[in-house]
């Protein structure tokens, strides 16, 4: 059997990814699947712009079922927010020029909103308002609310978000655990990004793609989608430093040296190549995703029916030093003003945090391993919130302590450093968020 799954797993190492889960899928059933601890194939986490390709399947069902045209016209789909401010050109935007990243814009147009979230259906009006600079149909730009616009139409069309579309089709069909997508101010799915999933459940997704849409011997997506989303719709923008990305885009998914992917920020892959009914599905975290596609194609790629998983559990690293003498105490104040206590126990710490967001922690951290707990919230606005974690901490040379603090419904790991004062970064930057709270879910949302 081959070693390219461990070869795989030291270039991800040495090219500083963080490596969450990869799971290879022939003809939509798993030959390898694979997590590393506290992240599991079983724990749901955020995918990023990896739910645009669900948007674009639910499009798909909507379209198979007649109740939209690729042909469509916003203008006519969205008929109350239109006005005389709406240009010649924006007039022209179909579906299948939003579905390919080519409404003519040249500004991802999210920035008309302070935040990536903060948007609502008569945001539309605004996106209309905006007169693409290129050409309709034929300039691309990567923008959010092309994608946004698809999921409102199928909303109004379908009368029932994305998310409820692609349950009722797709997930629940195939057997899959609880999701969750986040939702605009009207509770229609964000469509460009906010869907969290398990990556087994992801695999199935990806895997029915290049399985012709048929899962188990059922179709559960349109034969005439399957052929036609992958195609190249437009050329995108010539970058030497992500060659990955200058290969043409489809019916929002990438288009690869071979095959096509969808992909998500911070290291979300789905790469596949339907002519072998092949999928290669990775969650991560890194912020230059180029290099573990190029690993897929060298590495795994070359044995990919030899593949076998390792016989030691992977785990991604806790933090790294000494632990502290038992009830040794840090107390102290974090950047936005909310209070810390650190306690050494034996085998690691108690974190007791009480955050600037409102929240009172109480947390295990291990020392030299990871101790799951969860962060609770309760918001006037937004209910009670929770963000699941792992924690581990290790005492610096220099007497600092790091606390590492896995948001395992994330891709993401925050970092507090305790000195004087605890300072918190993070492995990779959550997009448009800069705390724990900020990427915390519904409380109950899987129940």
């Amino acid at each position: 059997m081959s070693d390219a799954i461990s070869r795989f797993l030291q270039a991800q190492r040495e090219a500083g990814v963080e490596f969450h889960s990869l799971t290879v899928v022939r003809e939509g059933e798993p030959l390898v699947a694979l997590a590393a601890e506290p992240w599991g194939l079983e724990q749901q986490s955020l995918i990023y712009s990896m739910s645009k390709t669900f948007t674009s399947a639910a499009f798909g069902i909507a379209w198979d079922e007649g109740k939209l045209s690729p042909d469509d016209l916003l203008v006519d789909l969205f008929s109350d927010l239109v006005d005389d401010r709406v240009g010649p050109k924006a007039r022209t935007i179909r579906l299948r020029d939003c579905l390919a990243m080519a409404s003519g814009h040249t500004t991802d147009t999210i920035t008309l909103f302070q935040g990536r979230w903060d948007v609502g259906p008569e945001g539309l009006g605004d996106f209309l308002r905006w007169e693409p600079e290129g050409e309709v149909g034929v300039t691309f730009c990567y923008n959010q609310l092309c994608t946004y616009a698809v999921s409102v139409a199928i909303s109004k069309a379908m009368g029932k978000t994305v998310h409820e579309l692609i349950r009722e089709r797709v997930l629940d069909p195939m057997g899959a655990g609880p999701t969750y997508w986040s939702t605009d101010s009207a509770g229609n799915s964000a469509g460009y990004s906010g869907m969290h999933i398990a990556p087994r459940d992801l695999a199935k997704f990806i895997g029915l793609l290049t399985n012709d849409g048929v899962y188990q011997g059922e179709r559960l997506l349109p034969q005439r989608w399957i052929e036609e989303y992958p195609i190249r719709k437009v050329a995108t923008t010539d970058d030497p430093g992500a060659p990955e990305w200058t290969n043409g885009y489809g019916w929002q998914v990438w288009r690869n040296r071979e095959g096509h992917r969808a992909d998500g920020a911070c290291g979300q892959y789905g790469l596949m190549w339907p002519e072998e009914k092949l999928a290669v599905v990775i969650t991560s975290s890194t912020d230059s995703m180029q290099e573990t596609i190029d690993q897929v194609f060298d590495i795994l790629l070359p044995e990919i029916d030899q593949l076998q998983v390792p016989d030691e559990p992977v785990v991604v690293p806790p933090a790294l030093g000494a632990i502290a003498e038992p009830g040794q105490v840090w107390e102290g104040t974090d950047e936005r003003g909310g209070r810390l206590s650190l306690t050494a126990v034996e085998n690691g710490w108690e974190l007791l945090w009480d955050d600037a967001d409102g929240g009172q922690h109480r947390l295990g951290v291990g020392h030299g391993h990871w101790v799951e707990g969860s962060m609770t919230w309760s918001h006037e606005q937004y209910g009670e919130r929770i963000a699941k974690v792992a924690c581990s901490a290790a005492v610096q040379d220099d007497d600092a302590i790091e606390v590492r603090i896995a948001c395992i419904q994330t891709p993401h790991t925050a970092m507090l450093r305790l000195t004087d004062q605890a300072r918190m970064t993070w492995t990779t930057q959550p997009l448009g968020r800069d705390t724990i709270a900020a990427i915390s879910l519904p409380a109950g949302w899987d129940e």
